[in-house]
């Protein structure tokens, strides 16, 4: 019988150790079997490992390096530590229901899956402002990200067509990942051997994804709930909410030259949320060579930029769409309308957002952090 942990939880983390000690702590507190933690550290100093040392936990694996390495290397590094049967990556300021997520991968490891995806809650840690709800800090909500479905396994290029259709406005959707998601290590080995990378685009969890379905050939779909995405001021998701995750192509920092160099036609030229999700989904299909069985909507996605992003930006949504579509009457109608269409639409979410509906409906609680939020969620009454 193999020693290896069912989990591998990867966690590359760089100068926040504050929501990572308070993740540690209730990770220890637990005391789980069959899982280790991977602790890759790019921060500017050694502080974070004195403190991972007074854990006392021998399944808490702590690795630093002092390169000057980006957030893509940072989570290769990891990931290449990893000796558990899946993996699963999270950043520093998220969170995992740890019991409910061996039990789901005991059950994919006896049918031979590769790939997993599970029911996530939102977390908005103190400090975060949205900018409709106000302070949303400490409230914790169930995304509901598959309601309505049965759990299933699907092929994993129809998860790669749907966001394809869309131009990939519904973000990671229904692919299989690392980052979120759990990934058999075999999987991620295969991924890298092929492309040299495990995250080969822009943004590491797009790119990874869409890269993945090219590598693996059934995709689980559960409705447990296992995962906790945190958003910290600081964090991407935590500017999201804020209106200011947005860039000229030349200013985005995140940005890998070799993604802005090999930018797609048909993708506005300035860095947002939407635009680089579309080119890592682009990027990671053709490391692998994962073929879509649609072609990529850019005139969607273009439309998107349109309503959704600043209008410092209108030349270049434009511009992308006379390079790709031309500029014919037919074409410019036919964009203005998807545009109105996505515009209503908007509107509309915008009017359940203030009354906040789903928000209601959906919210767990509040919680100081994403510790008492996982304690909470592990406890027998919550189970299931």
């Amino acid at each position: 019988m193999s020693d290896a942990p069912l989990l591998s939880l990867i966690i590359p983390t760089k100068n926040r150790k504050v929501y990572l000690l308070s993740l540690l702590a209730e990770i220890v507190r637990q005391r789980p079997s069959r899982l280790e933690v991977i602790i890759h550290d790019n921060s500017d100093s050694r502080d974070l490992e004195s403190d991972v040392a007074a854990l006392g936990a021998g399944f808490v694996r702590y690795f630093h390096t002092s390169d000057p390495i980006g957030v893509h290397e940072n989570f290769d590094r990891a990931v290449e530590k990893a000796t558990g049967d899946y993996l699963c990556a999270i950043g520093d300021d998220d969170g995992l229901v740890i019991s409910a997520a061996l039990e789901v991968l005991e059950e994919a490891k006896q049918q031979g899956i590769d790939a997993i995806l599970t029911e996530r809650i939102f977390f908005s840690w103190p400090g975060v402002r949205h900018r409709l709800w106000g302070d949303s800090g400490g409230k914790a909500i169930r995304e509901n990200l598959y309601h309505g479905l049965q759990p299933h396994v699907r092929d994993p290029l129809q998860s790669l067509g749907e966001v394809f259709d869309t131009g990939s406005l519904d973000g990671l959707a229904k692919l299989p990942r690392v980052y979120h998601g759990y990934v058999s290590r075999s999987a991620m080995d295969r991924l890298r051997q092929h492309c040299g990378s495990c995250f080969p685009g822009g943004s590491p969890d797009m790119a990874n994804a869409a890269a993945l379905t090219g590598i693996v050939n059934k995709l689980m779909i559960s409705r447990r709930v296992t995962n906790i995405t945190g958003h910290s001021p600081k964090s991407g998701g935590g500017e999201g909410a804020a209106g200011i995750h947005h860039a000229e192509l030349a200013d985005a920092h995140y940005l890998r030259e070799a993604s802005r160099q090999n930018w797609e036609q048909g993708i506005p030229r300035f860095w947002s949320g939407l635009t680089v999700y579309a080119q890592a989904a682009i990027e990671g299909a053709k490391a692998t060579d994962a073929q879509s069985p649609v072609p990529f909507n850019y005139m969607k996605l273009c439309a998107a930029c349109m309503v959704y992003q600043p209008s410092q930006y209108r030349q270049h949504i434009l511009e992308a769409v006379r390079q790709t579509y031309g500029n014919s009457a037919l074409v410019r109608a036919r964009f203005y309308a998807m545009a109105a269409l996505l515009f209503l639409q908007r509107a509309l979410g915008l009017v359940r957002t203030a009354w906040r509906v789903a928000f209601k409906r959906n919210m767990i609680g509040q919680f100081p952090t994403v510790a008492e939020l996982m304690a909470s969620l592990d406890s027998p009454t919550r189970k299931g």
